[in-house]
């Protein structure tokens, strides 16, 4: 089937060129760039349904990211400074076993 699309002109003069270098048509990028865009919103479906319990993806922005709710009524104390002391007290850990001090 044909049809019309606008492409921006430095995507597809990219394209263009990686298509002569690969020996293959431009028909063929493109229909193959659809079916990889489509296939990743089936991957991604698959994936959902195939996490283990406890875990989602929550999308942020136009990432989905895995994560793990807490059970635990307790909330987590992380703030700057909570993180550079952890940082710190690590540091401290590591260096005692290199140096023994």
């Amino acid at each position: 089937m044909r049809t019309t699309v606008d492409i921006g002109e430095p995507l597809l003069r990219k394209a263009r060129s990686k298509a002569a270098l690969d020996g293959i048509r431009m028909t063929d990028v493109i229909n193959h760039a659809l079916k990889l865009y489509l296939e990743g919103e089936d991957c991604l479906s698959k994936v959902e349904q195939n996490l283990p319990a406890g875990i989602h993806l929550e999308t942020h922005g136009q990432f989905k990211l895995p994560m793990i709710r807490s059970n635990s009524s307790d909330e987590a104390n992380v703030s700057p400074q909570n993180l550079k002391d952890a940082e710190i007290t690590d540091d401290l850990e590591r260096h005692a076993k290199v140096f023994g001090r």
